[in-house]
């Protein structure tokens, strides 16, 4: 007797049904093929049926995986560059203090009044972060930076931001300029003035420093502190 389509004597047929292979390629799969008469033909025939099939089947289930690896691997190409893009352009991007894009009619923007400034030696530095744990303070972890040359007293920035949301605002007087934090000499300030000592390392909680930013421009002043 002839074995039923699907058995375990023809396994490349039970593969090509799970593959999803094509009906046409199934239907000629298990075509039944003509025999002579005698147990011999037979099982020629069975035998026969059986190598095409798996011929066929290996062939097919080859050309599904080819295809579904293709497939698989352009979805993770275009995914990638759908969700990693915006998340890189987010962070680590150096600006200018262009005032005028915290004009009446600029758009999600925060202008920020820096005082007590002690002198006009080295650079200040301005930082916005995401009002959250995971970013505050963290290294690599800035939204905007600027950087200019200090000024005694009082200095005014214009820090853009990505969009309405929850900010916070880091600002640094590198005295000497060298790039590096010496806390006996150089100021800090943050948003909302928390405080700031030896005993915090100058980095109180996103709590303490975050605030809402809408579609506007949102105007903040930051008290510098000096050791």
């Amino acid at each position: 007797m002839t074995p039923a389509p699907g058995s375990t004597a023809y396994p490349g047929r039970k593969l090509s049904l799970r593959a999803g292979f094509s009906s046409a390629a199934i239907q000629g799969c298990s075509r039944k093929s003509r025999v002579k008469s005698g147990a011999a033909g037979i099982v020629r025939g069975h035998t026969d049926i059986q190598a095409r099939c798996d011929a066929q089947n290996r062939k097919l289930f080859t050309m599904t995986l080819k295809n579904t690896f293709r497939t698989g691997a352009m979805a993770l190409a275009i995914g990638g560059l759908v969700v990693t893009a915006p998340a890189m352009g987010q962070y680590r991007q150096k600006i200018g203090n262009d005032l005028s894009k915290c004009s009446a009619s600029s758009k999600s923007a925060v202008k920020v009044t820096v005082r007590g400034i002690e002198s006009s030696s080295g650079k200040m530095r301005v930082q916005s972060y995401k009002g959250i744990s995971s970013d505050w303070l963290e290294k690599g972890k800035w939204l905007n930076r600027i950087e200019t040359p200090a000024s005694a007293g009082t200095m005014v920035f214009c820090v853009p931001m990505p969009g309405p949301g929850t900010y916070g605002i880091a600002v640094r007087h590198d005295k000497n300029g060298n790039g590096s934090t010496d806390i006996t000499k150089d100021g800090g300030g943050m948003s909302n003035n928390p405080s700031i000592s030896i005993f915090n390392l100058g980095k109180p909680s996103y709590k303490k420093t975050r605030f809402t930013v809408g579609d506007g421009v949102t105007s903040i002043t930051i008290d510098m502190k000096y050791m």
